[in-house]
């Protein structure tokens, strides 16, 4: 390796890229391990939910409660990784106060060396040329190493975000129960440190006891500080692996112990009841409830596994409906309520419809026999498809009772035939996720939706997604899933919840399921039957993590043979109350049983009792193994300390000073086998061709500009303030600034009607800089232009697209913008005329007007500038070392190119529509 670095065959380049491989490995691992040990611990959503509700997040009863993942106010925000609370009693009332603050910090070592890699490079280069190839693997830490991890911590930073928790939690405290009477005026601060190199289903267990004995000691006063020490180390006994808790002194006095307003543990817990708000009602409301996994792929799997399995469901249902003793009644009409108009009707696009609901023998594959496909296919083209996106997008817009007519006489006319239907609401999840502004004109279309259909008495079948339950489940690394808001309408009419979900992961520390194409169908009843389940086949989800990432393999992460099926004559039983048995779509695994039960931890309301039953009895075995587990806990010795000498907070070599060249690693790669692709060190022939050089710390880096939009930061901590006299004085020089410009315009002069208006404008603008109020000059510019014949055109075309604008913003920000217009309705109509102008310039230029749908692409490629100019803040770490810059003129000319590719045909316009896939990736 030294004659490499001699011959200049391994560079700086080579050294920053090996930092950089190592630095993004530890913080993947990091991540990981971050999901993995917090998974079991339920996530709030706020400090004042587990305060006051509290008792809803326990699996078990506790006087004491850790959450994870909690979001802290305060100036800075942030997420605090691990909050103690105890459970008092204040006036009759049960609140949760924090104790402690603690974050999770991982330290993670590596091996590295380096070998010769053949290049992907043209064949005309010789085959035995080799470039520097780094191999990393990780290791744990040596006892030096994890000693002086041990000393260092925490670090300065940690030491201030920590300190910023706890004011920030103390502070929302006393907000949220001002009547305490012995408020907490200091909290326990610490840090869980934790070596990554070892294995994760051990290190979690340990992990759960270490904070349930640390919780045990901080209630009962924390360690005994001497004058000579300030930190204080936890850890398990006679435990060698690397997980410890090292706990800071009280910067004042030690937070109290609260022991004369201690509440004990809850005699019962709350249990999750979605039949407990039931009335009486006509129509039968089934609730199909479809669980994403928790990966890139679930949401799209979940679609899919919900259509194969409805269509599977609804044809045994109309079959069994038929095969009644006679006189034998007609099978039930299907009406299905598009919300968002994605199925068409089979008369009109039949193939399409196959597609999507997985019924062409492309997406089916060859493990669906032709005769079922034909079966189902017949029975999707009598199904009656109702369009509703209209209708809905009307009513969502401007929630009138005209509107909601509208849609009420279009479900009316679907139902309107006497005879048993079976209605299925398909796009609620979707249409929820669209609109997350929209929750008064969301709840109004639920609420209209529910009474209609329970008025038709028609048999329902509403298709939805859940709602996310703060308690975790540390299977899935997920949320549990609730079925229903808390408040929805739908919970006084629902008679049945219909549950599709993945099966849970092989290993701890996955999150992909054991199979794709496996899914678990579970009904839960108002009954004290238990919950009826089987496992089905999707085959259209055979392989289909293959389309959302490289690594996927075609079959499952799972060995065939443990999936192997059963031996046959399985008893097959049907649904409660129905004739469905989804045999023609059932599996029976070898573990179903087991991986049945795993995937119903994700549902906590099938833990609920069941008349007389006992909770323990319920489908939910882990919880009494988890207490079991805990009681066995309770027997083994309680935590060791050690005092730590005081911090020495003296700089550390990071991540470098665990790094260690050892070339033992690379020996896999230099097999015999391998000689076509991998040599050893000595075997390099050149170095990389680097396509951005080394640049020393010392050279000066270029200023690299964008004229783009920039990428919008979410907010975190205080939010920025917009739309000020600051803003809005600026934009009034920015319209002055595109005036000047459109005048020195050749096309522009000759226009005189154009440069009338320009006047106008400039004259509006001077006033306001100079002697007026600036929103009255831009509400009397935006006037102008919506009034002028000249603008007036662009002004309709474009006003819809500027009052959207808010819906490209995250939900954070778009709360922000939209708590302005109701100060400043007419927002987004003042911002961005200056772009409009040159817009309007450039429509002006052809003899023939272009269409409106070329003014809305050139809009649409610069209207992100308008929320940047209303004060939002730039996400600075997505630009990297790129600055964007507002100028008028790199606008104008990108217009330019945009509006002769637009107006040339399909093959320019194409191009721009590259360019803008490109410039989408790029930000």
């Amino acid at each position: 390796i030294l004659d490499q670095i001699d011959r200049n065959n391994i560079r700086d380049e080579d050294v920053d890229r090996l930092l950089q491989q190592v630095t993004t490995l530890a913080q993947h691992a990091g991540n990981d391990w971050h999901r993995v040990l917090l998974s079991h611990l339920p996530h709030p959503p706020s400090l004042q939910s587990v305060v006051l509700h509290g008792d809803e997040l326990l699996d078990h009863p506790a006087d004491t409660l850790v959450v994870a993942e909690l979001p802290v106010g305060g100036e800075h925000g942030g997420v605090a990784d691990l909050v103690l609370l105890l459970r008092r009693t204040i006036d009759d009332r049960i609140v949760w106060t924090p104790i402690a603050v603690l974050e999770l910090k991982t330290r993670t070592a590596f091996d590295f060396t380096i070998v010769g890699v053949r290049p992907r490079t043209p064949r005309t280069e010789r085959l035995d040329t080799r470039v520097p190839h780094h191999v990393i693997e990780r290791r744990p830490l040596t006892d030096s190493e994890w000693e002086r991890a041990v000393l260092s911590t925490p670090s300065l930073s940690a030491e201030r975000q920590l300190d910023l928790y706890c004011t920030a939690i103390l502070h929302q405290y006393s907000q949220v129960v001002p009547y305490d009477p012995e408020p907490p005026n200091t909290l326990w601060q610490g840090v869980i440190l934790v070596d990554t190199a070892q294995p994760m289903d051990e290190a979690h267990q340990r992990f759960e006891r270490l904070l349930l004995e640390l919780s045990e000691e901080l209630l009962s006063g924390g360690p005994a500080l001497r004058h000579d020490t300030d930190r204080t180390l936890y850890t398990l006994p006679g435990d060698g692996s690397r997980l410890a808790a090292i706990i800071l002194p009280p910067t004042d006095t030690a937070p109290p112990a609260y022991r004369e307003s201690l509440a004990g543990p809850p005699t019962a817990l709350p249990e999750q009841d979605p039949f407990a708000q039931r009335t009486g009602h006509r129509a039968f409301f089934t609730l199909y409830v479809a669980v994403a996994s928790p990966t890139s792929y679930g949401r799209a799997a979940a679609t899919v596994a919900t259509r194969w399995h409805l269509i599977n469901h609804i044809d045994e249902l109309c079959a069994t409906h038929g095969s009644s003793p006679p006189p034998a009644p007609p099978p039930p009409r299907i009406v299905w309520l598009d919300l968002l108009g994605r199925l068409p009707r089979p008369d009109q696009h039949r193939q399409l419809l196959y597609r999507r609901l997985g019924l062409d023998q492309r997406s089916a594959g060859a493990s669906v026999s032709g005769r079922l496909l034909t079966r189902l296919r017949r029975r999707a083209d009598t199904i009656q498809f109702v369009d509703l996106h209209e209708a809905v997008g009307a009513a969502l817009r401007r929630p009138t009772r005209d509107q909601f007519a509208l849609l009420e006489r279009l479900v009316t006319d679907a139902l309107s035939v006497s005879r048993r239907t079976v209605v299925v609401v398909d796009g609620w999840d979707q249409l929820v996720r669209q609109r997350p502004l929209a929750e008064n004109a969301l709840r109004a279309l639920e609420e209209r939706l529910v009474t209609l259909l329970d008025r038709e008495g028609a048999e329902v079948l509403w298709i939805d997604t859940g709602v996310p339950d703060p308690r975790m489940s540390p299977t899935y690394q997920t949320h549990r899933v609730r079925p229903l808001p808390h408040d929805s309408p739908r919970a006084r009419v629902i008679d049945e919840i219909i549950w599709n979900l993945p099966l849970p992961p092989r290993v701890v520390g996955w999150r992909a399921p054991v199979t794709e194409d496996v899914r678990v169908i579970v009904q839960d009843l108002p009954t004290v039957t238990h919950p009826w389940s089987t496992t089905i086949h999707v085959p259209q989800l055979r392989g289909w993590s293959a389309r959302f990432r490289a690594a996927a393999v075609t079959r499952g992460p799972v060995p065939d043979r443990a999936l192997s099926p059963t031996k046959s004559g399985t008893t097959v039983t049907s649904m409660y109350g129905r004739g469905v048995t989804l045999s023609s779509v059932r599996r029976e695994y070898a573990d179903v049983e087991r991986l049945t039960d795993a995937a119903m931890g994700l549902l906590p309301s099938l833990g609920r009792s069941r008349g007389a039953e006992e909770r323990a009895s319920s489908v939910l075995p882990q919880q009494s193994e988890m207490q079991r587990q805990r009681q066995r806990e309770r027997e083994t010795p309680r935590l060791e300390q050690k005092p730590l000498p005081p911090l020495d907070h003296a700089p550390q070599g990071g991540i470098v000073e665990r790094l260690t060249l050892r070339p033992a690693i690379a020996a896999p790669l230099l097999l015999e086998r391998n000689r076509y692709r991998y040599s050893a060190p000595r075997g390099i022939t050149r170095s990389w061709r680097w396509r951005h050089p080394h640049i020393d710390e010392d050279t000066p880096v270029p200023e690299r500009v964008t004229h783009r939009p920039p990428v919008l930061a979410p907010l975190s901590g205080g939010s920025p303030d917009i739309d000020t006299v600051g803003h809005r004085r600026r934009e009034l020089r920015r319209l002055m600034s595109a005036v000047r410009f459109l005048l020195r315009q050749e096309d522009v002069a000759i226009d005189d009607d154009l440069v009338d208006l320009l006047v106008q404008v400039r004259r509006m603008c001077t006033s306001g800089l100079e002697h007026g109020d600036p929103l009255d000059a831009l509400r009397r510019v935006a006037g102008l232009l919506a009034s002028r014949e000249e603008s007036r055109e662009v002004w309709v075309v474009l006003r819809s697209e500027r009052e959207r604008l808010a819906d490209v913003l995250t939900l954070s920000n778009r709360r922000l913008v939209e708590r302005r217009r109701g100060t400043v309705p007419d927002l987004f109509l003042l911002y961005g005329n200056a772009l409009l102008l040159l817009i309007t310039a450039l429509v002006r230029r052809p003899a023939v007007p272009p269409p409106p749908g070329v003014i809305t692409r050139l809009w649409q490629s610069v209207a992100q500038w308008v929320l940047v100019h209303m004060g939002l803040r730039v996400d600075r770490d997505a630009l990297g070392d790129v600055t964007p810059r507002y100028s008028v003129h790199a606008l104008y000319s990108n217009l330019s190119w945009r509006m002769r590719q637009l107006t040339q045909g399909p093959g320019a316009a194409a191009a721009v529509a590259a360019t803008d896939t490109v410039l989408t990736e790029e930000m």
